[in-house]
């Protein structure tokens, strides 16, 4: 099946490039503002974005995926650039975004490249990705973090020093069981380091309705695990699943939270703490008066990826439930 040649975006719609587009794509490949972070200099010419859009075009030959323009979907015009990309040097995918100064500041950037994610795996197979920028570009970085991208490592690009942060989108195809910290990327064969996470810290963000906070990632923890928070409000909750992969071990901080876990139902209050091994169904939900805080670890890590694929979903309204069944399916989680 050949890969789609349109990516549609609330606000956008995404094509390859053809070198007509280097009039006014040097609009924003020329502007030293929108180029500031970027290794290579502003363009001086539109002849040089020829070639540099040559250049993407010859990528998407050779892999299949590349980076592509970006449309305004009202009016057509282009406004930017998104997509695929390899890092020089090895076979890993980088996730790239970048748009004219115009359309900073209206969350475009992680719209489209949430929309990107959506259709890694399904396009091009890709199970995992990678991202960067300057260690000074903190928009860049807060769309990285957003979309559940997680620092690794630091490491030369094109010649700079730049923060590289990594994304699971999926296990193996056909793995059953965890693999070992070493073998899930090379990303995870750096050193680790001791933690002090203070209270109140780690990036937070909505997952189905719940306030999810990351204490640990799973690059920090060599991928042996990954801990999260949860604000669990009475009467909602996470319904009951297994994973086939996962350990799971909860932790009650303060409030009261129903746990189901095989045929056993129990009221957990503070201090209280409850496991659920891979292959038991288990299920949460807030309980009492007042909302119910929790802490919860996933072993091995590698679920962060479903988390993160999830935390990018509209919070606003409910779960599409067959995009969310096929979504867990790939990390071997099942609602039963």
């Amino acid at each position: 099946m050949s890969t789609p040649q349109v990516l549609s975006t609330a606000r956008t719609h995404l094509r390859p490039f053809e070198l007509t587009d280097a009039d006014a794509a040097f609009a924003w490949f020329s502007d030293p503002e929108v180029m500031r972070y970027i290794p290579s200099p502003p363009d001086a010419t539109v002849h040089q974005t020829e070639e540099r859009i040559g250049r993407y075009m010859e990528h998407g030959r050779n892999h299949g995926f590349s980076k592509w323009i970006v449309l305004d979907e009202k009016t057509g015009a282009p406004i930017g650039d998104a997509g695929f990309y390899t890092i020089p040097g090895s076979n890993r995918v980088e996730l790239g975004y970048r748009l004219a100064r115009k359309e900073w500041g209206k969350g475009l950037a992680t719209e489209i490249a949430a929309r990107w994610l959506e259709v890694a795996d399904e396009w091009y197979g890709f199970r995992e990705l990678f991202a960067f920028a300057h260690p000074e570009n903190k928009p860049s970085l807060h769309v990285m973090e957003k979309l559940g991208f997680r620092y690794s490592h630091t490491e030369k690009i094109y010649g700079m020093d730049a923060p590289l942060y990594r994304l699971l989108l999926a296990p193996a195809a056909g793995e059953t069981a965890p693999r070992s910290a070493s073998s899930i990327s090379p990303a995870m064969s750096t050193t680790l380091q001791a933690l002090h996470i203070p209270e109140g810290s780690g990036a937070n963000f909505n997952l189905l309705g719940l306030s999810t906070t990351i204490k640990v990632t799973a690059a920090q923890s060599g991928g042996a695990y990954v801990l999260y928070e949860q604000i669990v409000l009475p009467g909602m909750g996470v319904p009951p699943h297994v994973h086939t992969r996962e350990d799971e071990v909860f932790f009650v901080l303060d409030g009261e939270v129903e746990f189901l876990a095989g045929d056993q139902s129990v009221i957990a209050k503070a201090g209280d703490v409850l496991h659920a091994p891979r292959g038991v169904p288990h299920a949460y939900k807030g309980v009492g008066e007042v909302p119910a805080k929790i802490r919860f670890l996933v072993s091995p890590g590698e679920i962060e990826g479903m988390f993160a694929q999830l935390a990018s979903w509209p919070s606003d309204v409910p779960p599409d439930l067959a995009k969310l069944g096929d979504l867990c399916a790939k990390f071997g989680i099942s609602f039963v």
